[in-house]
């Protein structure tokens, strides 16, 4: 009498058990076999998140521009958190995560978007929730201009290999998402949003 496997049943069952598994674990998973790879690969990628944190920008920029992995990806978290570091870093990481947010327009099945506006002085004083709602809706609506954006968004000028990639050719192409939420909208400086912004 044979053991029984997870291996021996239908490929539909496999990833619906695999879909309980917890998603680091599920990454290591993915190195059992080729058919494990196959299976995990579109529950990994199907939710992702990108925040102003260490190497998070640069991961989600990776991510958009790999055709194979961002073919899955259905929703996509947005958090201005940058965690417990120096307040003359949070610049520097902030303009690294304002660099890769455009990027949310390679992802043509996206229909989940989630913002996190995170609580801190930093981000008031530069107002960094709106220009965070500003990108991320002219993203959507198809009409970012990496220009535009430069000028409005950063201190800094980007990496001249962050340039050469940056979704141009996604202009004028809007992203029909399903679900929008937005957390923490509750500074005032947030009302300077004009309503019609919301209807796109």
């Amino acid at each position: 009498m044979s053991t029984p496997s997870l291996s021996a049943l239908p490929e539909e069952i496999q990833v619906q058990i695999l879909g309980y598994v917890y998603k680091y674990s599920l990454i290591d998973l993915r190195l059992v076999s080729h058919t494990f790879a196959r299976l995990i690969t579109p529950i990994i990628f199907r939710a992702i998140r990108v925040r102003a944190y260490r190497d998070e920008p640069q991961r989600f920029i990776d991510i958009a521009m790999t055709e194979h992995l961002r073919c899955h990806v259905r929703e996509v978290t947005c958090d201005t958190w940058t965690g417990s570091c120096p307040m003359n870093k949070r610049r520097e990481l902030t303009d690294k995560f304002f660099q890769a947010v455009p990027f949310i327009s390679m992802f043509p099945r996206l229909d989940t978007l989630n913002i996190r506006l995170e609580h801190d002085r930093s981000h008031i004083d530069h107002n960094t929730r709106l220009a965070l709602l500003e990108t991320l809706f002219h993203c959507l609506e198809g009409t970012w201009n990496m220009d535009d954006y430069v000028r409005r968004n950063t201190m800094s000028t980007p990496q001249p290999s962050t340039c050469e990639c940056y979704p141009q050719a996604q202009t004028g192409i809007p992203l029909p998402i399903k679900t929008l939420t937005i957390s923490n909208l509750i500074d005032r400086r947030a009302a300077k949003i004009s309503t019609t912004i919301f209807l796109i």
